[in-house]
């Protein structure tokens, strides 16, 4: 069952190593998605995303996957300050307020470039494009698995969809499905969806409400924040690789965006980047 608990703090550089940190400073997780929604909502209608289906188009086709020159995924930030002489630096997986993945697309599109945003980034704007248009969502961390392969973990957003209900929406993919049923119906309550041979499990939730955690039958429902700690356990290594998105290619026979910038010998290997 979901289980409401007290959102937890997001670690950041003032009391984690760069190596560890997800933030520049310890947030409210909540707070990535309502801090500015007043610049969201105000640039959603700028941008002309006046229904869900142009929000989860924009997200898809104008936020890219981000990669380093060397051609490895890349989530890392870099904050100069003083005229570069303090330097502050989050080094492996950066968690983007929604203000941010869309202010990097308002100052990439100047040069021709789009925006840029891993899986847990891409849902946290798209749910709050979503929520400025009325829209009833859950941004979901999780793990997703090709039956029983652990495939690594992931980032996601089910979404109270017009006409459809609750689906789940996948903000990785590289072209837009057919909206809405090429996005699979799915029971808000669970935390388990399937799309082809590729399971979703949800381990936590948020809005911009409401924090979540999916606690299993009989477990102890003392230990609090025990699904986002092991959300932050898991490696790198364990969400950058090819194999997870080959497989979520497969199941929604739609390319997956970092697939599209795959290094030459790592599309020969098929492994981790």
């Amino acid at each position: 069952m979901w289980k409401p608990f007290p959102p937890p703090l997001v670690p950041g550089l003032d009391k984690a190593s760069p190596y560890t940190a997800k933030r520049f400073y310890t947030t409210n997780l909540l707070d990535l998605v309502r801090d500015k929604m007043g610049l969201i909502s105000l640039y959603r209608e700028r941008l002309g995303i006046s229904a869900p289906e142009l929000a989860i188009k924009f997200v898809i086709k104008d936020i890219d996957y981000p990669f380093n020159l060397l051609g490895m995924p890349d989530d890392s930030h870099y904050l100069v300050a003083y005229g570069g002489n303090v330097v502050y630096s989050v080094l492996l997986d950066y968690w983007a307020a929604d203000y941010e993945t869309l202010l990097s697309y308002l100052v990439n599109r100047k040069i021709g470039r789009h925006g840029y945003g891993d899986c847990e980034d891409t849902s946290i704007l798209l749910g709050s494009l979503l929520r400025a248009l009325g829209i009833k969502y859950w941004v979901v961390f999780g793990v997703v698995y090709k039956g029983s392969m652990l495939l690594g973990g992931h980032a996601w957003v089910i979404a109270d969809l017009p006409f459809q209900g609750w689906s789940l929406l996948e903000t990785t993919l590289d072209q837009m499905p057919p909206y809405p049923e090429g996005f699979p119906k799915i029971n808000p309550d669970r935390n388990v969806y399937t799309v082809g041979d590729l399971v979703y499990v949800g381990m936590l939730r948020f809005n911009h409400e409401e924090y979540q955690e999916w606690v299993k039958e009989g477990e102890p429902e003392t230990e609090i924040h025990r699904r986002f700690k092991d959300y932050l356990s898991i490696p790198r290594e364990q969400k950058e690789n090819v194999i997870k998105y080959r497989a979520i290619a497969f199941a929604w026979g739609i390319d997956a965006k970092p697939l599209t910038r795959l290094p030459p010998q790592v599309a020969e290997e098929g492994g981790i980047w």
